[in-house]
């Protein structure tokens, strides 16, 4: 599949999205095991079809009582989500041919282009100028997407004197441009920038591997993150780097940059590229676990899998992102599943996150309650708002990109709001959202339908810094959930008038570690799951920022918390 494919965005008035993965829609395999004795309901609307299993449940203990035990620690990288949104080149002849439709389109910079050649898969320059030669080879459509992680295989440079030096590029055309350079003579990398036609050079001073080496560049914006990798090991970090004199999150410029990679040799000099890889954004790690719901907080669960609405963490917060990631609860396998994005009024993306995501059966939408911190810490805000968006397709594959409303939540502009959780709550027929306000308050609001108004309902405030934010349900019986300290918090619902912790097997160094509790149902029971994730943890050797650790209850409950319920294709 071409990559102009994968980039596609088909917009409407509300988003626009691609969906890589389904076609938009769920497989109709169920995830329970229902006998011909259950009641099987059918819902049938004009964009959903799901069924649902009402089911009792006796036999189980309130939230102060469970003991969650350790069962898992997750500090893999998340896959990039997979090859279905990613280019990759094995070089062949015909990417580099000289028609106005070739995949690579090449800019000289400097000198004349040195030859090329392709054997097994490889891509060799030799410069037989005489001078020094700098050409750019890119990917055609690849600046639509401003969060991009690009790799370059180098498998060998040979030279005895004067410029070895290879790079990824980010282009324009001949006058504008950014390149990170691997310069071998100075054994330095050096970022050099041209805008219109001026130049500029940043060095970062760094150990140069010797080939064979990957040189990767995690590209968010306006931001860079630049890495190096010998022999499949661990990445190393190199530095960042950042620009002002264009907006890479600006539609309609970034529409007019590409990716790719490139060269500057001088003469006799050579090398040798293995593979050019670009995948469309990698997190360094998860943070911030809030699982994806039904209106009632029920968690959705497809095939066996639970989804988790997860930050996927850059080096800053504004470099961050809203992923959707599935697990199965009996083997803790993470697969990375979609990318979400919120667009501001000026059509600018922002790369907001700690969301709570869920669809609501009834109306056949789904909704994104945002935390707009990446927007804060671009400049758009003073604070950190909550703000919603909503969506008829499926959220749990692909990539999206939302339009929002503010949500007006009590606080909202005084102070930052975030860390939301909604749920509606049938007992009132209203809608709850439990969040953050401030630095250390813990706050329930309500609204009756319009999701731009809310009022108080209670509050309660922390000695030191609250986040993580949930509404859970145990034994029948809804909690708002949080840190208290860096203890596992909970309140009693709505009114939070206490706050207790919750019992863990192990101390693990969380850091105002997120409780979010998952019930599932497994052979007749309700199994109870514990979702959080430990301090940050950049650059460090397990390179994640915010490990997932998992745990489980050490009772259950005959019966589920909440009718088993399934989306099914149209």
């Amino acid at each position: 599949m071409a990559l102009i494919d994968l980039q596609a965005h088909i917009k409407d008035s509300n988003a626009h999205h691609k969906d890589l993965r389904d076609g938009g829609k769920l497989r109709a395999d169920l995830d329970f095991n229902f006998h011909s004795a259950d009641n099987v309901s059918l819902f049938k609307g004009k964009y959903y079809l799901y069924s649902e299993v009402t089911q009792s449940l006796s036999g189980g203990t309130d939230i102060g009582s469970l003991t969650f035990n350790t069962m898992n620690v997750s500090r893999e990288i998340l896959r990039l989500i997979d090859d279905r949104i990613q280019h990759r080149s094995n070089f062949r002849a015909n990417l580099f041919d000289s028609t106005n439709t070739n995949y690579f389109k090449s800019i000289v910079t400097t000198g004349s282009a040195s030859t090329k050649s392709i054997n097994d898969g490889q891509l060799t320059i030799t410069n037989s100028t005489g001078a020094d030669s700098e050409e750019h080879f890119l990917v055609r459509g690849t600046g639509q997407h401003p969060f991009q992680f690009i790799k370059l295989d180098v498998e060998s440079i040979s030279g005895t004197s004067g410029s070895r030096n290879v790079m990824i590029c980010i282009d324009k055309d001949v006058n504008n441009y950014i390149v990170i350079v691997v310069n071998k003579v100075q054994s330095r990398v050096e970022v050099y920038e041209m805008f219109g036609g001026t130049g500029a050079a940043t060095t970062i001073e760094a150990a140069i591997p010797t080939p064979p080496y990957e040189l990767g560049v995690l590209m968010a914006g306006n931001d860079i993150a630049i890495f190096t990798r010998e022999n499949n090991k661990d990445w190393h970090f190199v530095g960042t780097h950042s620009w002002t004199e264009i907006d890479l999150l600006d539609p309609a410029v970034r529409d007019d940059w590409d990716i790719g990679f490139g060269y500057r040799l001088a003469d006799t000099n050579s090398c040798t590229f293995n593979n050019f890889t670009i995948y469309q954004f990698t997190p360094l790690g998860m943070r911030d676990p809030t699982v994806i719901t039904w209106k009632d907080g029920a968690p959705l669960i497809q095939n066996g899998r639970i989804f988790l609405g997860v930050t996927l963490a850059g080096w800053s917060i504004r470099t961050s992102c809203q992923g959707i990631i599935s697990f199965n609860p009996r083997s803790y396998d993470i697969c990375l599943e979609s990318l979400l994005f919120r667009e501001n009024s000026n059509g600018k993306t922002r790369p907001d996150h700690a969301s709570h995501i869920f669809f609501d059966q009834d109306a056949e939408k789904w909704y994104v309650f945002w935390s707009t911190w990446g927007a804060q810490r671009l400049g758009d805000n003073t604070y950190c708002t909550v703000e919603y968006s909503e969506a008829r397709e499926n959220l749990l594959t692909g990539i999206h990109y939302l339009l929002s409303s503010s949500c007006s939540l009590p606080g909202t502009g005084t102070v930052h709001v975030y860390d939301p959780f909604v749920i509606y709550d049938d007992s009132v027929e209203k809608w709850r959202i439990a969040y953050i306000k401030g630095i250390g308050t813990v706050a329930v609001a309500e609204s009756t339908g319009d999701f731009t108004s809310w009022s108080a309902v209670a509050s309660s405030s922390l000695a030191t810094e609250a986040e993580g934010t949930k509404i859970v349900k145990v034994n029948g019986t809804y909690y708002v959930v949080s840190n208290n300290s860096d203890n596992f918090g909970y309140w009693d619902y709505p009114n939070l008038t206490s706050v207790s912790n919750i019992t863990i097997n192990v101390k693990t160094g969380h850091r105002h570690p997120h409780p979010m509790i998952i019930p599932y149902y497994r052979q007749g029971e309700t199994r109870y799951l514990l979702v959080s994730m430990d301090r940050a943890r950049a650059y460090s050797k397990d390179f994640s920022w915010g490990a997932l650790w998992f745990y489980e209850a050490d009772s259950q409950a005959t019966g589920y918390e909440f009718p088993l319920r399934k989306l099914l294709s149209l």
